[in-house]
């Protein structure tokens, strides 16, 4: 998948901060499963959205976020829809 997003940072203080992403991931291929006698998720292109929050000090950042993958598409009678959640820890080294 491709993705390409756009998105914001805003903070609600001097650390604190709740940012958004969205935009469309384009696949690339078919996803090799077989369910139901259909072999195969067609490829499609996906609406993805992300909320976070996070928390900077110094030169760090810490965030959290949801990042959802969503398709208009069925597979077998079930939407192609997935998201993830992930932690992020970042480092500024001031150059």
């Amino acid at each position: 998948m491709i993705p390409v997003k756009a998105g914001f940072k805003y903070f609600l203080g001097q650390h604190f901060y709740f940012s958004g992403e969205a935009g469309a991931g384009f696949e690339l291929s078919d996803f090799g499963a077989f369910k139901n006698g259909e072999f195969g998720i067609p490829k499609s292109t996906k609406l993805i959205w992300s909320p976070g929050v996070g928390y900077t000090v110094k030169s760090w950042d810490f965030g959290l976020r949801y990042e959802n993958f969503s398709s208009s598409k069925t597979f077998a009678g079930e939407k192609n829809n997935y998201g993830t959640v992930s932690l992020r820890v970042a480092h500024s080294f001031g150059l």
